[in-house]
């Protein structure tokens, strides 16, 4: 009987693994306190990119297997921080196949689908994270006002993670401006995948 139940038990964790890959990854977001003092969750839906950068961490050709992301803002201002981490049947592949996708935004200019149109995406140069990253950043303007995103996408071992520090441009230019935030926050995401 106790052999029955230890099987039982065994299967039952297994499907609960199996069922919810999402929970493992939670644990491996940044959490809110490794964030700055007074940020919050942020609630309010996310407009999706354009068409070239849409879902860039579902790449054709590569199965994501799992996946969780979290929001953080300032209190309801700017920047608010995004993180989505995912695993993938090969993470290697998966990275090379997301930093394509965005390297084949460079240069591409349109207003887009579904919502915000991403005007301009370009590489800068980062301090190297992880076992592999590299950095795009993703323009735009919206009501007048212009965006700039600085998404750091790394790989550490089997876990991909996307960084993201949209922050209001202080000049009409899609620079990446100041990337402190980013480089703190950085360290502190890789090693909480681990």
């Amino acid at each position: 009987m106790a052999a029955v139940l230890v099987a039982v038990a065994v299967v039952v964790v297994a499907l609960v693994v199996a069922v919810s890959p999402s929970r493992s990854l939670s644990s491996r977001l940044l959490t809110l306190r490794q964030m700055p003092a007074g940020w919050v969750v942020y609630t309010k839906a996310v407009s999706p990119a354009h068409d070239c950068t849409y879902k860039y961490m579902e790449p054709h050709g590569v199965t994501q297997t799992g996946s969780a992301k979290v929001i953080y803002d300032d209190a309801g201002r700017f920047p608010i921080v995004e993180e989505k981490i995912a695993t993938y049947t090969d993470a290697a592949v998966a990275f090379r196949a997301i930093v394509n996708g965005l390297s084949a935004c460079v240069g591409v200019t349109s207003v887009g689908a579904p919502v915000v149109p991403v005007e301009h995406v370009a590489p800068f140069t980062f301090v190297p994270v992880g076992d592999q990253s590299a950095v795009f950043t993703l323009g735009f303007t919206q009501t007048g006002e212009t965006v700039v995103n600085q998404l750091l996408i790394v790989r550490r071992g089997s876990f991909v993670a996307a960084l993201i520090v949209d922050n209001v441009s202080t000049s009409t230019t899609y620079a990446p401006g100041d990337t402190s935030l980013l480089r703190r926050l950085a360290t502190r995401a890789v090693a909480q995948m681990g």
